[in-house]
């Protein structure tokens, strides 16, 4: 009998410690707010203005005021819109986007792409707000009114740090990417 009282006791600590693994997402992640399309100089470049909503957990936002690089990919596709068929993605780009607490300078860094340059803030809402403003040059020709532009954002669980990622994959706090939203074509 006494066993059983131990195993009940161990079942309900189990159960106790997977509480925060089934908390709702409580308004946090990435949302793709708009999306404006503007022709550049040549005939078949084109300029995406993405705007995009970022809102961390308070596991994430913890973690980056620790110093730990929070790391997403833009996933961008320009599609053509096709009757019988998948959608033909005309170009695909990937932007990488880093965020990380720099505290000897007691500021956040802002790395977007492949650049090596890094932009620098006071505090975590400007550096977000910076990072929720981007533009991304696209070249395609023979453009139809019927095109549309996709967009997902992707949260790197795999570029955190190794003792971070087990909670990362279980934690619906980690889960800061955006679904697929598709834009239609508009000059």
């Amino acid at each position: 009998m006494r066993g059983c009282k131990n195993v009940a006791k161990a079942v309900l600590i189990c159960a106790i410690g997977l509480l925060p693994l089934s908390v709702d997402a409580g308004g946090y992640g990435v949302h793709v707010r708009s999306v404006a399309i503007s022709q550049s100089d040549a005939a078949d470049a084109w300029q995406l203005s993405v705007h995009l909503d970022f809102r961390l957990s308070q596991v994430a936002t913890d973690a980056v005021l620790h110093g730990v690089p929070l790391s997403w990919e833009v996933k961008l596709r320009w599609l053509k819109a096709r009757k019988l068929w998948l959608d033909e993605i005309r170009v695909e780009k990937v932007v990488p986007l880093t965020l990380q607490y720099q505290a000897l300078l007691n500021q956040f860094a802002v790395r977007r792409g492949d650049k090596p340059e890094v932009e620098m803030f006071a505090s975590l809402n400007n550096a977000l707000a910076e990072m929720s403003r981007l533009q991304v040059n696209l070249s395609t020709s023979a453009v139809s009114t019927e095109d549309k532009i996709a967009i997902k954002v992707v949260f790197d669980r795999e570029a955190l740090p190794t003792p971070l990622r087990p909670e990362a994959w279980l934690s619906q706090q980690w889960d800061l990417s955006s679904d697929w939203s598709v834009w239609p074509f508009q000059k």
